[in-house]
């Protein structure tokens, strides 16, 4: 016999008996423990108190409550626990309603014969039964909860049907935004959620298995209902799996992955064919056609750029451009019905639409409908807040743009806005014919009129600054350059060093008119039109007010560029507007590439100009126009050196020999 020992509840209404047949158990086996209760409600509070019972032997004649019914109330509250039942009366009837009641076993009583041995073996063999469940449950539950913590989706297959799936498995192939939900798999097989294209590699992966080959990870493409494509490596094993031959797959997720190394490769692809697409392109509606190109070449349907103001303009298209005619042809409408365009436009914000054929039928899901258009996704493209219309794309595929696709998209955008930007601010600066505007800032947000209009010092007379040079070193710094006609410039001097916005200031020249260095912690009007294309003619301050003369490249962001003023520095007035030629621009001028310096570069140029670096006799040397900027005196010159051999490469050597030190 087992030492383990083993704890029997002995439930019997006529005591004698009981206590004679729990003394003979406990001399039959020692490793019995046998506890009495005299009827059911006290074999009901031992079961629920704090004594572990192994099996619960009971006698099936008790007054009111029968041994059958305590059975039943036991099977209810601990269904694991062996029991068997003990009567005189061995009917058919009874024996149904015990088996019903979830007994163990059924023992005859014969008063007459030495029951012990029966007793102790039955007991025994229910006991460890139920032992043996609780090790099966509970290594299951291990096995289980190994399964559904692991990162990849598990599934047993017996032939082509799903005996079991975890719980990734359910995430992977038909995730549920409900986190109560219980919903289980639409489907019992597993080819129906494989790619069609696929399913042949899936049963070579049943035989190969099941031959005991090896099987290595393969890529396989699984589909969700909603016809979402996630791609999955599998690897496969044989197993039996209650009592049967099955397949075990372990299923990873690698969609993300995929696409990242698709991105990637798509990235490097795109730049290249952007760089080698740009070479030598000189206008923006040329820069918009290379590009809608490009991105054509990579499978898309339609690509498209252009404006949505008050109907759709397009301005440049590859692709079937059949569906933007028909887009056109509706007018922009209050509703966008869908499209990704007139959504994007409307909230100046990229949309996408997963599937068209997901919609609600209206005019504009229709139409991508029919020209065969399944997914769309639209960007606005903008720099510097100033809009340059929309980017849009559309795929035969639904759900062929993914979040890696959106990313480069929005990458693609914002280099498309900054290419755009650049373009339109060179023709700006060497376009034969300009738009003039000269606007009046009466305003307290900028904070030269502030300082001249409550400057101590002036005596009511204060002068009149016009500002020189304008340059924005980061986000937070600006530097300026002031001159003043003015027989006392360290009153102008003082003044700026008691003001809020200056962090330094030096004089570059005290004679007439004096010339000042101011390094200032906000944006300027100057600044800010140089962000959008502007050219800054002059700007010139008096107490209060400023007027600022600027140039663009045509009247297509003048309300843009008026617009910010107003918003930064409002109100403003526009005082004219003048579509004026320009001089005579020559060749080699008009290839000078301001933007292949850098902000540094730039600044050190700016400054050596503006403090007589170049004129001889030199007004300042390089050491003070360093102190002057708070760097050292090798680091400028190395970035006045740089942006030197930049403009004179420019001038001598062509554009390309420029951009080849455009990072330096």
């Amino acid at each position: 016999m087992s030492a383990e020992p083993i704890s029997v509840l002995f439930v019997d209404d006529d005591a004698q008996w009981a206590g004679y047949m729990a003394s003979e158990l406990e001399a039959e086996d020692p490793a019995f423990s046998v506890r009495i209760a005299g009827n059911v409600n006290e074999a009901v509070i031992a079961l629920d108190g704090d004594h572990e019972i192994d099996c619960v032997v009971t006698d099936f004649r008790m007054p009111e409550v029968d041994g059958i019914e305590l059975l039943e109330h036991i099977h209810d509250s601990h269904p694991h626990l062996p029991s068997i039942l003990v009567t005189g009366d061995g009917s058919e009837d009874i024996a149904a309603r015990a088996i019903t009641a979830g007994v163990t076993d059924y023992i005859r009583k014969d008063p007459l014969a030495d029951q012990a041995p029966i007793f102790v073996n039955r007991i025994r063999q229910a006991v460890e039964r139920a032992r043996l469940g609780r090790q099966i449950r509970a290594s299951e539950r291990r096995y289980r909860t190994v399964i559904e913590q692991t990162r990849e989706a598990i599934v047993i297959l017996q032939g082509d049907e799903i005996v079991f799936a975890n719980d990734r498995f359910q995430e992977l192939c038909e995730p549920t935004d409900d986190p109560e939900s219980t919903d289980t798999l639409s489907t019992d097989t597993f080819s129906a959620y494989v790619h069609e294209n696929d399913r042949d590699l899936v049963s070579d992966i049943g035989r190969s298995t099941h031959s005991g080959g090896e099987f290595g990870p393969r890529e396989v493409r699984l589909v969700r209902p909603t016809g979402e494509v996630r791609h999955c490596e599998l690897l496969g094993d044989t197993i039996t799996y209650e009592n049967e031959a099955a397949t075990l797959l372990s299923i990873r997720d690698v969609t993300r992955r995929r696409s990242r190394e698709r991105t990637l490769k798509r990235e490097r692809e795109f730049n290249q064919a952007v760089q080698q697409r740009l070479v030598g392109v000189h206008s923006r509606a040329e820069l918009e056609a290379e590009i809608t190109d490009v991105l054509a070449s990579y499978g898309y349907g339609l690509v498209w750029i252009g404006t949505v103001d008050r109907g759709l303009r397009t301005r440049a298209t590859a692709g079937d451009d059949e569906y933007i005619s028909r887009l056109e042809a509706a007018g922009p409408g209050s509703d966008h019905g869908g499209d990704p365009i007139c959504w994007c436009a409307q909230t100046d914000a990229p949309q996408f639409v997963p599937d068209f054929e997901a919609l609600l039928p209206t005019a504009r899901r229709n139409a991508a409908l029919d020209h065969g258009f399944r997914t769309g996704y639209a960007l606005p493209l903008r720099h510097e807040e100033l809009s340059y219309g929309v980017l849009a794309v559309y795929h035969t595929d639904p759900y062929r743009i993914d979040d890696a696709e959106r990313s480069l998209l929005a990458e693609i955008a914002a280099t498309v806005s900054f290419a755009i930007h650049h373009v339109e601010t060179q023709q700006t600066l060497t376009s034969a014919a300009g738009v003039v505007v000269e606007v009046d800032l009466d305003a307290e947000a900028y904070y030269l009129p502030r300082l001249l209009a409550e400057g101590d010092g002036f005596d009511g007379d204060a002068p009149e600054v016009t500002v020189d040079g304008t340059q924005a070193i980061d986000d937070d710094t600006t530097v300026q350059y002031l001159s003043c006609s003015v027989d006392d410039s360290e009153t102008v001097a003082d003044a700026l060093a008691g003001h809020s916005a200056v962090q330094d200031r030096s004089v570059i020249d005290s004679g007439d008119p004096a010339v000042f260095q101011v390094t200032i912690d906000e944006e300027t009007p100057e600044s800010l039109l140089g962000a959008v294309g502007a050219l800054v003619r002059s700007t010139t301050v008096t107490p209060g007010r400023a007027t600022i003369v600027f140039e663009l490249a045509s009247r297509e962001h003048l309300q843009s560029a008026v617009d910010r003023l107003n918003e930064a520095y409002g109100p403003i007035a526009v005082q004219s507007v003048v579509e004026t030629p320009r001089g005579h621009t020559g060749e080699r001028s008009a290839r000078v590439d301001l933007d292949s310096l850098t902000a540094k570069q730039l600044v050190a140029l700016e400054a050596a100009y503006h403090q007589g670096y170049f004129e001889r006799p030199r007004q300042q040397s390089a050491v003070e126009i360093a102190e002057s900027l708070d760097i050292t005196h090798t680091t400028y010159l190395q970035h006045l050196r740089v942006a030197e051999r930049k403009l004179f490469g420019q001038l001598f050597g062509g554009l390309s020999e420029s951009a080849t030190g455009r990072d330096r």
